[in-house]
Formats: structure tokens, sequence, C-alpha cells
């Protein structure tokens, strides 16, 4: 890996652990995860000071007469609910999520052993990671910047408070995504390694087809290359079916900040529709309610947001996509043999 990948995951890693994201620790080096009492007391501390989070619902307007207004508050709701789901899971599946990932590292470095990853794969794998990283910290970074004046206004703080709750609340949730796409990462690149040698293994298998019509190749010689290849195809079933529960276990355990992404970008949407409206119709209301910084910063926040989300999105889609392509490959050519070794059907 790069070094600009590895700095980049470290400053990812560093960034969740200060926010009170994740409550582990990782070892980049070996790729072990493990707890410690420090980084156990701290992420106590940071769930406790999070909770402080809640009076501040008691402060927003939600009767306004501007619906923009209104849906304002009920994304900053509900990413206070995928602030706090987050905080309870981090307590109530600690150990869970410390067991899967660790499961997930031992049968990646398992299936590096036995298979390594091509430089086509690994050059993707790099980039897939730092092209969402770099998104994703802009997307934290423009989104704060354009939420402050709301939330000052919204809470009634003065700015050094409203800047702090203005970051809590527009990184949180967006840390929490970032992680979630790493862990997803870390399989998909092991998927698509698994497709690319099933692929192998199907030329290979035509190969020794064509060889066994036409008798070029016979007897003990051509039955070992048949388990060999039924070898292969074993081992790697048995490292996707493990894959495949995990990452479904990954996916469960971030359902709630999930559905809390899909509710956010509909109510984007919405606002958006609504703003343009009353930009045409009203421009001078919606001048009176935010600067002209705010209104510069709109289509930037739009179009890096967007772009992120797209790349959350195929990231956490391609893990399917890539489990349907296995059964496709098959579907499309399988194994060849006139006489089948009982051992290749059953693999």
């Amino acid at each position: 890996m790069e070094c600009s990948t590895k700095c980049l995951v470290k400053i990812n890693y560093f960034i969740s652990v200060l926010m009170g994201v994740i409550s582990f620790c990782y070892d980049q080096q070996e790729g072990r995860i493990y707890n410690t009492p420090l980084v156990t007391i701290y992420n106590a501390l940071a769930s406790i000071a999070l909770f402080g989070l809640v009076p501040l619902f008691f402060r927003l307007d939600y009767n306004s007469e501007f619906l923009h207004m209104n849906i304002n508050a009920v994304l900053v709701v509900i990413r206070t609910v995928g602030l706090l789901a987050t905080v309870i899971f981090n307590w109530t599946k600690r150990q869970q999520l410390l067991a899967t990932l660790n499961e997930v590292h031992n049968i990646r470095q398992g299936y590096l052993q036995r298979w390594p990853l091509s430089a086509e794969l690994e050059k993707r794998y790099e980039y897939t990671i730092r092209q969402k990283l770099v998104s994703g910290f802009l997307t934290i970074t423009i989104t704060t910047l354009s939420c402050f004046e709301y939330v000052k206004m919204q809470f009634e703080l003065n700015s050094f408070y409203a800047s702090i709750v203005t970051i809590v609340m527009c990184s949180f949730v967006h840390l929490v995504m970032m992680n979630y796409f790493l862990f997803m990462a870390h399989l998909n690149v092991i998927l698509r390694a698994i497709n690319k040698e099933l692929q192998k293994i199907l030329i290979f298998s035509t190969h020794l087809w064509q060889l066994e019509k036409s008798q070029q190749m016979a007897g003990n010689l051509l039955k070992s290359k048949y388990c060999q290849m039924a070898q292969q195809l074993e081992e790697l079933a048995k490292v996707q079916h493990q894959l495949h529960v995990l990452g479904n276990r990954i996916n469960c355990m971030h359902e709630i900040q999930s559905l809390c992404i899909i509710l956010m970008v509909y109510l984007v949407h919405l606002t958006m529709f609504y703003m343009t409206y009353l930009s045409l119709d009203k421009p001078q209301l919606l001048s009176e309610q935010f600067s002209l910084w705010t209104w510069l910063m709109v289509p930037l926040v739009l179009t890096i947001y967007y772009l992120d989300l797209i790349k959350f999105i195929q990231g956490i889609v391609e893990f399917q996509e890539l489990s349907k392509e296995t059964g496709e490959l098959l579907g499309e050519c399988q194994p060849l043999s006139p006489t089948m070794e009982v051992k290749l059907e059953d693999s």
C-alpha cells in the first residue's frame, strides 16, 4: 500500500477514535484489532459528552413558517439519532464487531498467502480507498462550513460552542459511513480476486476437457489435474461463503446509520427544491436568513456531497454484485469434463 493511502487511513482512524466513532485500537502493520483500557475510558467519556447533544433538541424550531427550516431541524434530529445509535452500538456490540473484523483479517491473510493479489487488483483497491477517503474528508469539511450559520442561529449558541456542535454533528455520521465503507472494501477486493481465480479455473477446465477429448492427456495425470482443480474450487467456495456471512453481519451492524443516511438524502433533495423555488419567488427572504458565503458554498457542497454518496453506494452495493457475479460465471461456463469427477462436481 502506498504511503499516501496509509497516511489517509491513519488520519481517518485517529479522527474516528478522537470523535468516539470507534472504540478499539488498530495496528496497521499487522492488521490486528484490540482493546486497551485507555481507549475504553476515553471512549466512555466521549460517549457521555455526545449525549450532551440531546438537550439541544428542545432548542430547535419545529414550527417555523418556512419549510426549509423545518426540514433542517429534522435533519439535525436524524444526524443526532445516527450519532446516538453508534454510541449505543459501540458498547452493546463492541465485542461482536472486534471478533468480526479480526475474523475478516484472518481470512484475508489466509487467502493472500494462497493467492496473492494481482498488481491490477491491488492498484484498484488502493485507488478506491484513497478516492473515498479524500471525498469523505472534503464532504465533512464543506458540510461543516456550510451548516455553521444554521446551527448558530437555531441553537442560539456563541461562535465557539456553535463550531464544536457543528463539527460533531456534521462529521460523526460521515465518519461512521467512511469506516463502514472501509470494512466492506476489505471484503470486496477478496471477492473480486475470487472471481478472477474462478475465471482462470473455468478456462483451465475447458483446456483440460479439450486435451481429454483429443486424447492428448489421460490416466492418472488427468485425474490429478481435475482433483487439483476441485480442491481449488472448494477452497475458494469456502472463503467466499465466510466472507458473505461476515459481510452480511457488518451490513446488519450499520442498518440504523444507513437508514439515517437515506432519510437525509431525501430531505436534502426536498430542501434544495424548496429553496430553489424560494430563491426565484422570494430572494430577499433567503438573503436575510443566510449570508452570501453560505449561498456560494451550496453548489460546491452539493457536488462533493453527491460524488461522495455515489462512491459510498457503489462500495456497499458492490458486495452483493460480486457474489452474484460468481453465480453468473458458473452459470455461463461450468467446469467441463466428459467424465465429471465426483470431487469436482461436489465443489
